[in-house]
């Protein structure tokens, strides 16, 4: 597909869940990707600039932040973020 805003914007979307689903999960990259390109309609969105952007977030060596102890026993300040 084209790269357009708003296929790029779909792109974006699509990998804000694949970055979830790893946080979960605890696959890979590569794994991730390749379920989404199989169970999700790809047709609207930028499918290299998904793959970069996953790809991309682990290859910074970036993680998603666990919370070290439950939700409830956080402050409001804390909940808020």
């Amino acid at each position: 597909m084209k790269s357009t805003p708003s296929a790029r914007h779909r792109a974006r979307k699509l990998a804000v869940q694949a970055l979830y689903q790893l946080h979960f999960l605890e696959s890979s990259p590569s794994q991730v990707i390749k379920e989404f390109l199989e169970d999700n309609d790809l047709k609207r969105a930028d499918v290299a600039y998904f793959e970069a952007l996953v790809l991309g977030f682990q290859a910074r060596g970036l993680r998603v932040r666990r919370r070290s102890r439950a939700l409830d026993s956080a402050c409001v300040c804390e909940r808020a973020r």
